[in-house]
């Protein structure tokens, strides 16, 4: 199942929370979100430890790539 996180100024992040308690999906959600400002969607992968984003730059092109996790 894939649940979807939105609101209101904050970027789009999708991925299968339910096996994950909720201070660890606070925290992946915050390391997301803070790694690149300019964040506009990305879908956490647990099962690589990565995630896959979305990014638009106020200078040049939208920006596509894959990070991974941090460990701990």
């Amino acid at each position: 199942h894939s649940l979807q996180i939105t609101s209101a100024g904050n970027p789009t992040i999708k991925g299968d929370f339910t096996s994950l308690p909720p201070k660890c999906e606070t925290k992946a959600k915050e390391y997301i979100k803070n790694k690149f400002p300019d964040l506009l969607e990305a879908t956490l992968r647990l099962r690589y430890c990565d995630f896959f984003y979305i990014r638009e730059p106020k200078i040049g092109p939208r920006i596509q790539g894959e990070y991974a996790l941090p460990d701990g």
